[in-house]
């Protein structure tokens, strides 16, 4: 099913507008059927960019034949101040979103996480006959939920997730900050862009979901 808007003209202008399931197929044309007015609305393919651009209608043309509408828009930049705002939000919200398709949102989530890390950290000074349940509530939680051997094998797959999330980490720190030194330092819009562009590739890249 086709995604486009169909139009009503009435006299060059737009009346209403439905989707295609919307319209009666089979009412004659005084009654709004398909046979009727409606035409598909097709917009303009440039590229435009919320964050560092602003768009209005232009012009628009019917074709009778095609029974298409197609709008055109012109496109200008925002002021670069706006767009660096604009664009650094947006960094920060496509950060934070990369860093939750590794870790599980919340605050007690989080908690979780930064005690389990403490247990880890602890298990290396802890005498062996301390190695206990009891003592690594966290360990013993995993080696039982994820049906391991014992606590030492709980301990080896946080380490190992710790240490693999802190590489993610990492990469999405430095991806965060150069496109925002970047997006600050640009002298243009199209510059503010680019510096989008390249964070959008770069976070694509980073990692695999860690267990």
């Amino acid at each position: 099913m086709p995604t486009y808007d169909f139009v009503n003209i009435g006299s060059g202008d737009v009346l209403e507008k439905k989707t295609l399931d919307q319209i009666p197929a089979l009412l004659p044309s005084a009654k709004g059927g398909r046979n009727c007015q409606w035409f598909t609305r097709v917009d303009n393919p440039d590229l435009f960019d919320a964050l560092t651009q602003t768009r209005a209608v232009s012009g628009a043309s019917l074709d009778q034949n095609a029974r298409t509408r197609t709008i055109t828009y012109s496109v200008t930049d925002l002021s670069l101040p706006t767009a660096k705002a604009n664009a650094s939000a947006r960094a920060k919200t496509v950060c934070e979103t990369k860093r939750a398709s590794f870790l599980t949102a919340g605050n007690g989530k989080a908690l979780e996480y930064r005690e389990k890390a403490a247990e880890v950290t602890r298990w290396a000074t802890t005498a062996a006959e301390n190695k206990t349940a009891a003592n690594f509530p966290l360990l013993n939680a995993t080696a039982v939920g994820r049906g391991l051997a014992d606590l030492t094998a709980a301990h080896d797959l946080i380490s190992a997730t710790l240490t693999l999330w802190r590489s993610l980490g990492a990469a999405i720190c430095q991806a965060e900050d150069t496109a925002t030194t970047a997006i600050f330092a640009a002298n243009n819009c199209a510059a503010v862009r680019t510096a989008m562009a390249t964070l959008a590739t770069t976070l694509a890249g980073i990692g695999a979901d860690p267990c």
